[in-house]
Protein backbone atom coordinates (compact mmCIF):
# COMPACT_ATOMS: atom_id res chain seq x y z
CA UNK A 1 0.00 0.00 0.00
CA UNK A 2 1.11 3.89 -0.97
CA UNK A 3 0.81 6.58 0.93
CA UNK A 4 0.99 7.14 4.94
CA UNK A 5 -2.53 7.21 5.80
CA UNK A 6 -4.06 3.71 7.56
CA UNK A 7 -6.34 2.04 6.19
CA UNK A 8 -6.76 -0.67 8.29
CA UNK A 9 -8.97 1.29 10.47
CA UNK A 10 -12.10 1.43 8.41
CA UNK A 11 -15.04 -0.14 10.25
CA UNK A 12 -15.51 -3.56 8.77
CA UNK A 13 -19.49 -4.03 8.20
CA UNK A 14 -20.82 -7.20 8.51
CA UNK A 15 -21.98 -8.64 5.18
CA UNK A 16 -25.48 -9.94 6.86
CA UNK A 17 -27.10 -6.46 5.57
CA UNK A 18 -26.33 -7.34 1.48
CA UNK A 19 -27.78 -9.38 -0.72
CA UNK A 20 -26.61 -12.64 -1.61
CA UNK A 21 -24.96 -11.93 -5.10
CA UNK A 22 -23.71 -8.44 -5.11
CA UNK A 23 -24.87 -6.63 -8.22
CA UNK A 24 -23.74 -7.48 -12.17
CA UNK A 25 -21.60 -4.00 -13.31
CA UNK A 26 -24.59 -3.61 -15.83
CA UNK A 27 -26.61 -3.37 -12.90
CA UNK A 28 -24.49 -0.93 -10.81
CA UNK A 29 -25.95 2.43 -11.69
CA UNK A 30 -29.69 1.21 -10.70
CA UNK A 31 -29.13 -0.55 -7.27
CA UNK A 32 -32.42 -2.50 -6.95
CA UNK A 33 -31.19 -4.58 -3.70
CA UNK A 34 -32.22 -2.99 -0.80
CA UNK A 35 -29.14 -2.91 1.11
CA UNK A 36 -28.25 0.62 -0.38
CA UNK A 37 -31.64 1.44 -1.46
CA UNK A 38 -31.40 4.58 0.66
CA UNK A 39 -28.30 5.67 -0.75
CA UNK A 40 -29.31 5.60 -4.60
CA UNK A 41 -32.57 6.25 -6.54
CA UNK A 42 -33.78 3.63 -8.38
CA UNK A 43 -33.47 3.87 -12.58
CA UNK A 44 -34.98 0.56 -13.82
CA UNK A 45 -34.89 2.48 -17.51
CA UNK A 46 -31.34 1.48 -19.34
CA UNK A 47 -32.07 3.61 -21.95
CA UNK A 48 -32.68 6.48 -19.23
CA UNK A 49 -29.32 7.71 -20.28
CA UNK A 50 -26.90 6.91 -22.65
CA UNK A 51 -23.33 6.87 -21.52
CA UNK A 52 -21.23 9.18 -23.96
CA UNK A 53 -17.82 9.17 -24.53
CA UNK A 54 -17.67 12.42 -22.49
CA UNK A 55 -18.53 10.58 -19.10
CA UNK A 56 -15.97 8.28 -19.89
CA UNK A 57 -13.57 11.18 -18.47
CA UNK A 58 -10.58 10.01 -16.56
CA UNK A 59 -11.19 11.57 -12.97
CA UNK A 60 -9.55 11.50 -9.71
CA UNK A 61 -12.03 11.77 -6.80
CA UNK A 62 -11.66 11.82 -3.28
CA UNK A 63 -14.64 10.05 -1.45
CA UNK A 64 -15.24 11.07 2.28
CA UNK A 65 -17.83 8.82 3.29
CA UNK A 66 -18.50 6.46 6.49
CA UNK A 67 -20.78 4.15 5.32
CA UNK A 68 -18.44 1.28 3.27
CA UNK A 69 -21.17 -0.13 1.72
CA UNK A 70 -21.82 3.07 0.05
CA UNK A 71 -18.20 3.88 -0.14
CA UNK A 72 -17.96 0.49 -2.18
CA UNK A 73 -20.53 0.52 -4.57
CA UNK A 74 -20.57 3.80 -5.53
CA UNK A 75 -17.17 3.66 -6.07
CA UNK A 76 -17.65 0.50 -8.53
CA UNK A 77 -20.26 2.62 -10.19
CA UNK A 78 -18.13 5.03 -11.13
CA UNK A 79 -15.69 3.18 -12.26
CA UNK A 80 -17.76 2.67 -15.13
CA UNK A 81 -17.16 6.06 -16.07
CA UNK A 82 -13.45 5.53 -15.72
CA UNK A 83 -13.25 7.31 -12.47
CA UNK A 84 -10.48 6.20 -10.12
CA UNK A 85 -11.86 6.93 -6.43
CA UNK A 86 -9.96 7.50 -2.99
CA UNK A 87 -12.00 6.72 -0.16
CA UNK A 88 -11.62 7.40 3.44
CA UNK A 89 -14.39 7.69 6.43
CA UNK A 90 -12.53 10.22 8.44
CA UNK A 91 -11.39 14.06 7.94
CA UNK A 92 -8.17 13.62 9.59
CA UNK A 93 -7.09 11.08 6.99
CA UNK A 94 -8.73 13.22 4.06
CA UNK A 95 -6.77 16.60 4.74
CA UNK A 96 -3.56 14.05 4.69
CA UNK A 97 -4.90 12.60 1.55
CA UNK A 98 -5.21 16.06 0.08
CA UNK A 99 -1.91 17.07 1.17
CA UNK A 100 -0.48 13.96 -0.83
CA UNK A 101 -2.74 13.75 -3.88
CA UNK A 102 -4.45 16.35 -6.30
CA UNK A 103 -7.78 15.23 -6.73
CA UNK A 104 -10.29 16.48 -9.64
CA UNK A 105 -13.35 16.82 -7.18
CA UNK A 106 -14.49 15.83 -3.67
CA UNK A 107 -17.27 13.68 -2.89
CA UNK A 108 -18.22 14.68 1.05
CA UNK A 109 -20.53 13.39 3.78
CA UNK A 110 -21.97 15.22 6.31
CA UNK A 111 -22.03 12.91 9.41
CA UNK A 112 -18.57 11.52 9.82
CA UNK A 113 -16.50 9.53 13.02
CA UNK A 114 -14.47 12.45 13.68
CA UNK A 115 -16.94 15.21 13.19
CA UNK A 116 -19.27 17.56 10.60
CA UNK A 117 -18.27 17.11 7.15
CA UNK A 118 -18.60 20.75 6.40
CA UNK A 119 -15.94 21.74 8.67
CA UNK A 120 -13.54 19.80 6.11
CA UNK A 121 -14.28 22.64 3.39
CA UNK A 122 -12.54 26.08 5.02
CA UNK A 123 -9.18 23.80 5.45
CA UNK A 124 -9.40 22.50 1.77
CA UNK A 125 -10.25 26.39 0.46
CA UNK A 126 -6.97 27.36 2.52
CA UNK A 127 -4.99 25.35 0.22
CA UNK A 128 -6.92 24.25 -3.04
CA UNK A 129 -9.26 26.83 -3.80
CA UNK A 130 -10.72 25.52 -7.16
CA UNK A 131 -11.24 21.91 -6.08
CA UNK A 132 -14.99 21.03 -6.53
CA UNK A 133 -16.83 19.90 -3.50
CA UNK A 134 -19.85 18.05 -3.97
CA UNK A 135 -21.45 17.23 -0.58
CA UNK A 136 -23.52 13.95 -0.28
CA UNK A 137 -25.83 13.65 2.44
CA UNK A 138 -28.89 12.57 3.64
CA UNK A 139 -28.83 15.60 5.95
CA UNK A 140 -31.06 17.67 2.97
CA UNK A 141 -33.37 20.15 4.30
CA UNK A 142 -33.06 23.01 2.34
CA UNK A 143 -31.58 25.63 5.29
CA UNK A 144 -28.91 22.40 5.57
CA UNK A 145 -28.11 23.02 1.41
CA UNK A 146 -28.14 26.45 1.96
CA UNK A 147 -25.55 25.96 5.28
CA UNK A 148 -23.08 23.61 2.84
CA UNK A 149 -23.75 25.64 0.18
CA UNK A 150 -22.45 28.96 1.82
CA UNK A 151 -19.63 27.34 3.78
CA UNK A 152 -17.83 26.63 0.50
CA UNK A 153 -18.92 23.30 -1.50
CA UNK A 154 -19.62 24.06 -4.99
CA UNK A 155 -23.12 21.72 -4.95
CA UNK A 156 -25.35 19.44 -2.50
CA UNK A 157 -26.78 16.39 -3.24
CA UNK A 158 -29.25 14.48 -0.85
CA UNK A 159 -29.53 10.70 -0.64
CA UNK A 160 -30.57 8.49 -2.29
CA UNK A 161 -29.63 9.87 -5.81
CA UNK A 162 -29.23 8.86 -9.36
CA UNK A 163 -25.13 8.18 -10.14
CA UNK A 164 -26.50 9.54 -13.36
CA UNK A 165 -27.37 12.82 -11.54
CA UNK A 166 -24.09 12.51 -9.72
CA UNK A 167 -22.09 12.55 -13.13
CA UNK A 168 -24.33 15.39 -14.47
CA UNK A 169 -23.47 17.48 -11.46
CA UNK A 170 -19.62 16.28 -11.57
CA UNK A 171 -19.68 17.42 -15.49
CA UNK A 172 -21.20 20.30 -14.58
CA UNK A 173 -18.74 21.91 -11.81
CA UNK A 174 -15.67 20.66 -13.91
CA UNK A 175 -16.73 23.06 -16.48
CA UNK A 176 -17.16 25.94 -14.43
CA UNK A 177 -14.41 28.82 -14.92
CA UNK A 178 -11.92 27.46 -12.34
CA UNK A 179 -11.47 24.19 -13.88
CA UNK A 180 -11.97 25.19 -17.57
CA UNK A 181 -7.86 26.10 -17.85
CA UNK A 182 -7.30 22.40 -16.67
CA UNK A 183 -9.47 21.11 -19.71
CA UNK A 184 -7.06 21.27 -21.96
CA UNK A 185 -2.73 21.35 -22.06
CA UNK A 186 -0.75 22.12 -24.95
CA UNK A 187 2.77 21.68 -25.39
CA UNK A 188 4.94 20.88 -28.40
CA UNK A 189 2.92 19.83 -31.08
CA UNK A 190 0.31 17.69 -28.88
CA UNK A 191 -2.75 18.73 -27.43
CA UNK A 192 -4.01 17.02 -23.89
CA UNK A 193 -7.29 16.46 -22.72
CA UNK A 194 -7.57 14.96 -19.75
CA UNK A 195 -11.38 15.20 -19.48
CA UNK A 196 -12.28 13.38 -22.50
CA UNK A 197 -8.85 11.42 -22.61
CA UNK A 198 -8.05 12.67 -25.52
CA UNK A 199 -4.61 13.11 -27.01
CA UNK A 200 -3.82 14.98 -30.50
CA UNK A 201 -0.43 15.75 -32.59
CA UNK A 202 -1.04 18.37 -35.08
CA UNK A 203 -4.79 17.23 -34.94
CA UNK A 204 -4.55 13.83 -35.34
CA UNK A 205 -5.61 11.40 -32.64
CA UNK A 206 -2.75 9.61 -30.69
CA UNK A 207 -3.95 6.62 -28.82
CA UNK A 208 -2.63 6.02 -25.21
CA UNK A 209 -2.87 3.08 -22.96
CA UNK A 210 -4.48 4.77 -19.81
CA UNK A 211 -1.46 4.95 -17.48
CA UNK A 212 0.69 6.70 -20.11
CA UNK A 213 -1.71 9.11 -20.67
CA UNK A 214 -2.09 10.25 -16.99
CA UNK A 215 2.00 10.27 -17.07
CA UNK A 216 2.15 12.35 -19.58
CA UNK A 217 -0.62 14.74 -18.26
CA UNK A 218 1.45 14.81 -15.33
CA UNK A 219 4.80 15.71 -16.97
CA UNK A 220 2.77 18.27 -19.56
CA UNK A 221 0.81 20.30 -16.37
CA UNK A 222 4.70 20.30 -15.12
CA UNK A 223 6.73 21.29 -18.48
CA UNK A 224 10.15 22.02 -18.09
CA UNK A 225 10.49 21.52 -14.19
CA UNK A 226 11.21 17.98 -12.62
CA UNK A 227 8.52 15.49 -11.79
CA UNK A 228 9.29 13.50 -8.46
CA UNK A 229 8.66 9.61 -8.89
CA UNK A 230 6.18 10.04 -5.71
CA UNK A 231 4.20 12.59 -7.52
CA UNK A 232 4.09 10.80 -11.22
CA UNK A 233 3.25 7.48 -8.61
CA UNK A 234 0.39 9.11 -6.97
CA UNK A 235 -0.73 10.53 -10.52
CA UNK A 236 -1.03 6.96 -12.16
CA UNK A 237 -2.18 4.85 -9.54
CA UNK A 238 -4.89 4.55 -6.62
CA UNK A 239 -2.82 5.19 -3.09
CA UNK A 240 -4.20 1.20 -2.46
CA UNK A 241 -2.40 -0.09 -5.03
CA UNK A 242 0.71 -2.14 -4.63
CA UNK A 243 3.26 -0.42 -7.13
CA UNK A 244 5.77 -2.60 -8.58
CA UNK A 245 9.78 -0.98 -8.80
CA UNK A 246 9.95 -0.64 -12.59
CA UNK A 247 6.44 -0.22 -13.24
CA UNK A 248 6.41 3.95 -13.43
CA UNK A 249 9.72 2.88 -16.02
CA UNK A 250 8.39 0.98 -18.31
CA UNK A 251 4.93 3.19 -18.81
CA UNK A 252 7.78 5.76 -19.44
CA UNK A 253 10.11 4.16 -21.47
CA UNK A 254 6.85 2.99 -23.72
CA UNK A 255 5.41 6.33 -23.80
CA UNK A 256 8.75 8.12 -25.06
CA UNK A 257 8.19 5.55 -28.13
CA UNK A 258 5.00 6.62 -28.76
CA UNK A 259 5.97 10.22 -28.79
CA UNK A 260 8.87 10.06 -31.03
CA UNK A 261 6.97 8.33 -33.53
CA UNK A 262 4.28 10.66 -33.30
CA UNK A 263 6.11 12.86 -33.94
CA UNK A 264 5.44 14.96 -31.11
CA UNK A 265 7.96 17.87 -30.64
CA UNK A 266 8.45 16.41 -26.88
CA UNK A 267 11.11 14.97 -24.95
CA UNK A 268 10.68 12.92 -21.24
CA UNK A 269 14.27 13.42 -19.53
CA UNK A 270 15.13 10.69 -16.94
CA UNK A 271 16.77 12.85 -13.66
CA UNK A 272 18.66 9.98 -12.30
CA UNK A 273 17.13 9.15 -8.20
CA UNK A 274 14.96 11.91 -8.32
CA UNK A 275 12.30 12.20 -11.40
CA UNK A 276 11.50 13.00 -14.94
CA UNK A 277 11.49 16.33 -16.62
CA UNK A 278 9.80 16.86 -20.33
CA UNK A 279 11.07 19.50 -22.64
CA UNK A 280 9.77 20.32 -26.07
CA UNK A 281 12.24 19.62 -28.81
Amino acid sequence: MRGKVDRNDLTQRPASGLAEESPSDDNLGYHEYKPLSRYFATNRSRNAVAISWADKARMRLLLIEDEKELADALSRALSKYGILTDHTMHLADAIELTCQNVYDAILLDRRLPDGEGLTFIPHLRRTRTDTPIIVLTARNEPMERVEGLDIGADDYLGKPFLVEELMARLRAVLRRPASLAELQITVGRIVIDPLHLGVTVDAIPLDLPRRELLVLTALAKRKDKVVLRSTLEAAVYNYEEEIQSNALDAHISRLRKRLLDAGAGIAIHNIRGVGYLLKEG
